[in-house]
């Protein structure tokens, strides 16, 4: 797998970035301060993520998609690395926010991620429509935080 930092036409993504987010309004705010990582699999966008500064070497994994026909076969699992070696020398902590009930949280438990705080009604109060995640409407956001450095 091959990573490339896109720092033009950045919206060119979004069908990508949206299957991580489904709030496009938010992914555009965030984008514009964010880095975002291209992955690689012989030439084939395979995945995207999205890192935010958060604090002083607190970084925020804003977003983090494996395209459908990729996913299941280890590719979150290989950014995510990436994405904590990379940032291993700028940061002591990387925090990600994720809806209850989700399979995302279920995942970044599985990667080292604890829980550090949730948001009450964050998704009712920043996406235009009811999100749902394996059956359950998903309300508050979840952060799960891994110190990745000393």
């Amino acid at each position: 797998m091959k990573a490339e930092i896109i720092h033009s036409n950045k919206t060119s993504l979004m069908p990508l970035l949206i299957l991580g987010d489904e709030q496009e309004s938010l992914i555009k705010e965030y984008l514009n301060s964010g880095t975002l990582f291209a992955f690689y699999q012989n030439q084939t966008l395979i995945g995207a993520s999205v890192v935010t500064t958060k604090a002083d070497a607190v970084y925020e994994i804003k977003n983090l998609a494996v395209s459908p026909e990729w996913q299941g076969m280890g590719y979150g699992r290989a950014i995510l690395n990436y994405l904590e070696k990379y940032y291993q020398n700028k940061a002591k902590t990387l925090i990600v926010g994720t809806g209850e009930g989700s399979d995302n949280l279920i995942f970044y438990q599985k990667c080292g991620y604890q829980l550090a705080h949730l948001i009450p009604n964050f998704f009712l109060e920043n996406y235009d429509h009811p999100i749902f995640e394996n059956g359950i409407q998903l309300k508050d956001m979840r952060y799960l935080s891994k110190k990745i450095a000393d």
